[in-house]
């Protein structure tokens, strides 16, 4: 198919990133589109939004409209800016918004051509180039400039060879181009390892965030600056530790402590997130998560790790990437987390805890941590280690149904429908807080 043809959704002319570091504490990333929209599925290529918390702040967004030809249509102001607070309903507050222009036009084709600019306050959530769309890319381009060529870098190329232009001047500039992409065609349930998607990864070797600091060269950096922002927050005050003794019996071996220390935090605290400033990576106390009886996956993780340790059984936090949201690549430290759960090391064996889930026994993991490699946060450092994958045979989904037609000729259907492993846990999860109609409404549709 011709790359020009209206058969695609849309075409992107142009697609510029400008990442302009001035130090640690202070970076500018600007965005640069020109795209020709050719039907209702292309409209999204031609929306340009930042996401703002209070480490990245919005400087800009200028949006126009233009015919094929090149002819102004329409070209939106400030007061066309929309604002979205980021506020799922599992959030109780965060400091995450987005602003955006719904810049659209009703016939088709038409071309956007917009450009954005947000100010940031660490290196930490330096950007990465993604070159190649699921739409035809004619020419995509990636610009970093050093202002501060103190700043050291590493990158790490996904699926493409490419050397930058360099410039040196009192800045250092690098450049990165690409032409003349097609398509990338992605797959129902593609497994994030295994796309063949164009990347280029950027991290800071050194990051600071707030007063906090961390390098990123090695994975010991990371779980150093990770253990620096946790170690006060696993201390429980006394009374707190008598009443976390009291759950357990002296007698117990140490896997019994586990479950019944588990099944505690899995009936007396909910999934609640806080996310402001650190807040987003530096967990709440394990006191006030034990007080409050909620917290975001670090937050529950840290009031198990703590928990454990009033019964004398050390445990780790783990950073953790999801399956279905990380392409990890273990030899490229760098902030590759967007979860966390605790591990519990014991001579025998090694019981992983994923503690905002109340629907699945200690020491199983639900699919999308199975088989995840994680940083291992310990008093010295850190390590990468794999998560357990489970047996396909013991993941099943089974159902039967039974048909009888009567000496009236009606027919009368029955049937029944089991899971057991990560599917029963998917289920589980499925029926929580859903109305007991729709509830059946999906068993029938599975019958």
């Amino acid at each position: 198919v011709d790359i020009l043809s209206g058969s695609h959704d849309a075409i992107i002319l142009s697609d510029e990133t400008e990442f302009e570091v001035l130090g640690q504490g202070k970076a500018y990333v600007r965005y640069s589109r020109k795209v020709q929209i050719n039907n209702d599925e292309g409209k999204g290529y031609g929306i340009p939004g930042v996401s703002e918390n209070k480490f990245i702040k919005k400087k800009k967004i200028d949006v126009r409209i233009l015919s094929t030809d090149g002819e102004e249509l329409k070209k939106y102001k400030n007061s066309d800016i929309l604002k979205e607070d980021y506020s799922p309903g599992y959030s109780l507050y965060s400091d995450s918004r987005y602003q955006w222009i719904n810049s659209t036009w009703p016939k088709f084709p038409y071309v956007v051509e917009y450009s954005t600019e947000a100010e940031m306050s660490t290196l930490f959530f330096w950007p990465d180039w993604f070159p190649q769309k699921n739409v035809p890319v004619l020419s995509s381009s990636y610009k970093l400039v050093l202002r501060d060529t103190t700043v050291a870098f590493r990158t790490h190329a996904v699926n493409m060879e490419t050397s930058p232009k360099t410039i040196r001047s009192s800045s250092v500039s690098h450049i990165w181009n690409a032409a003349l992409l097609p398509a990338f065609e992605s797959e129902d349930y593609m497994s994030k390892n295994n796309s063949n998607r164009m990347i280029l990864y950027f991290t800071p070797e050194r990051f600071a965030l707030e007063n906090s600091f961390g390098h990123f060269r090695d994975w010991n950096g990371l779980a150093q600056w990770y253990r620096g922002l946790t170690a006060d927050r696993l201390i429980l005050p006394e009374l707190i530790r008598q009443e976390v003794a009291a759950l357990v019996n002296p007698d117990d071996d140490a896997k019994t402590k586990i479950r019944k220390l588990y099944a505690y935090l899995q009936n007396n605290s909910r999934y609640v997130s806080i996310d402001l400033g650190i807040g987003g990576w530096q967990p709440y106390s394990a006191q006030s998560v034990f007080e409050n009886k909620y917290g975001d996956c670090k937050d529950l993780s840290t009031l198990m790790v703590a928990m454990l340790d009033v019964v004398n059984i050390p445990a780790h936090l783990a950073l953790t990437p999801t399956r279905d949201a990380i392409n990890f690549i273990e030899e490229f430290p760098s902030n590759q987390f967007n979860h966390c759960i605790a591990v519990v090391p014991l001579p025998e064996d090694t019981v992983w805890l994923e503690c905002t889930a109340d629907y699945i026994p200690a020491g199983e993991l639900p699919y999308s941590v199975e088989g995840a490699k994680v940083l291992v946060v310990e008093a010295e450092g850190g390590k990468i280690i794999q998560t357990p994958v489970s047996r396909p045979e013991d993941n099943l989904m089974t159902s039967r149904t039974e048909g009888r037609i009567g000496e009236d000729g009606a027919l009368q259907m029955s049937g029944w429908f089991a899971t057991t492993g990560n599917r029963s846990s998917y289920v589980r999860g499925r029926f929580i807080g859903v109305e007991i109609e729709k509830q059946q409404d999906w068993l029938r549709s599975r019958l």
